[in-house]
């Protein structure tokens, strides 16, 4: 197949949106598929070398403000130019023949910045970026994204609760509800052997200075955070000056180090926070860590309802425990039941201090651990990336069937 992918950014981090798309990018490559991936811009053209030499790029031109409908209107312009048996858009502003809508839109843009904003500083951002806005009215109206043709042909959903926040949403917009296809929770980073592990769980840790006693709960902050970790930060400094032997320490993946540092100093946990870069070592991460914590809202939008976070599976797939809070990126994974009817995690129903220690105490109980994290790991053992791959492949082919056939009756 001809397949056009139409997405923003792309980026290196195995746990943004951008990077699932080189990600799909570099698997349908692989297969024999000719790729042109369209693209707002490329972070790093190098992670593509080895796609494929049939994959090309073609980048937006981001120049105006008016970002996701202008970068909708470019997209239908490119579906008109490029030939291709397929399009796939995973951009939540733009359509294809197939639609995985994973990037935020217009709305978790507003969400994202009334979190993390001062008052003048929210006021410049919007007079800069109204295109935000705008879009985020024609999502609240259509509830999808206007397409070329009118109509899509298939929408992919990830895990059972997206599914269904899919069908709901699109129901009433042209039956686009019968199209929503289910696509199973997947993984990125794929885990070494048992034994290798232990390995780079002490290298690891020996490169942090974290004490291979203390208890570590790792967590992603790829955009800025706000508010939204203080209430485990001061848990891990709470339990972590009570207990300097085995209490919690933090490890944080941030896109803004400097400024996590300084609310950590601020709140006095310093000592108990380790806070790295984006770094691409996601499975030495993922290894140091005794549990993964999920603070942070699912970001709002289409299908954001419990719709599962690939770092919670990731964190299934090495036999980690999950500490989700209610509405999560993946916090539908703690109630997952395991054949050992041991549950992977657990849910934290409220951001407070008093509930992230309630949920982190269990972490010190080797009993609870060593049950929960042979749960993890059978329940992640299926969701690899090849099995959403193989899914997409297929829904991708239907959907170049279809539009054959429309096309031969014009």
């Amino acid at each position: 197949m001809n397949v056009l992918i139409i997405s923003g950014r792309t980026a290196r981090q195995p746990w943004t949106s951008s990077a699932l798309v080189a990600g799909i990018c570099r698997a349908l490559a692989s297969r024999g598929h000719a790729v042109t991936l369209a693209c707002q811009s490329l972070d790093d053209p190098a992670q593509f070398a080895s796609c494929s030499a049939r994959h090309e790029f073609d980048t937006f031109d981001q120049t105006a403000t008016d970002w996701p409908l202008m970068f909708a209107a470019w997209a239908r312009r490119k579906q008109r130019t490029i030939a291709h048996d397929v399009s796939l858009s995973l951009s939540r502003t733009a359509g294809g023949d197939v639609w995985m809508p994973v990037e935020p839109g217009g709305r978790s843009w507003l969400a994202r910045a009334r979190r993390t904003l001062s008052v003048k500083s929210l006021a410049i951002a919007l007079a800069r970026n109204h295109g935000a806005i705008r879009s985020w009215a024609v999502d609240a109206a259509f509830a999808a994204p206007r397409v070329g043709d009118g109509s899509l042909r298939r929408v992919i959903a990830v895990g059972a609760t997206s599914t269904g926040e899919a069908t709901r949403a699109l129901h009433r917009v042209h039956g686009l509800g019968e199209r929503v296809v289910k696509a199973e929770p997947f993984g990125v980073v794929e885990p070494p052997p048992k034994q290798a592990l232990a390995h780079l769980r002490d290298d690891a840790r020996r490169s942090l200075a974290i004490p291979s006693e203390r208890r570590v709960l790792l967590v992603s902050a790829p955009l800025p955070v706000g508010s939204s970790i203080d209430g485990l930060i001061e848990a891990v400094r709470e339990l972590g000056d009570h207990d300097q032997a085995r209490g919690p320490m933090l490890l944080v993946l941030a896109r803004d180090c400097y400024a996590l540092h300084a609310r950590a100093r601020r709140l006095g946990a310093d000592r108990h926070v380790r806070i790295t870069g984006l770094t691409e070592r996601m499975d030495a991460a993922l290894a140091a860590a005794d549990a993964v914590a999920l603070p942070h809202k699912a970001e709002g939008g289409l299908f954001a309802s419990g719709a599962t976070g690939r770092l919670g599976v990731d964190a299934l797939r090495f036999g980690k425990p999950i500490l989700a809070l209610s509405g999560a990126g993946g916090y539908g994974l703690a109630r997952l039941r395991a054949p050992s009817q041991d549950f992977p995690g657990l849910v934290v129903d409220y951001p407070t201090s008093a509930a992230w220690m309630r949920a982190i105490r269990q972490v010190g109980d080797d009993g609870w651990l060593e049950r929960t994290s042979a749960a993890a790991r059978s329940l992640g053992e299926p969701m690899r990336f090849e099995r959403l791959v193989d899914r997409l492949e297929n829904v991708l082919s239907e959907a170049a069937a279809e539009r054959a056939a429309e096309l031969g009756r014009r």
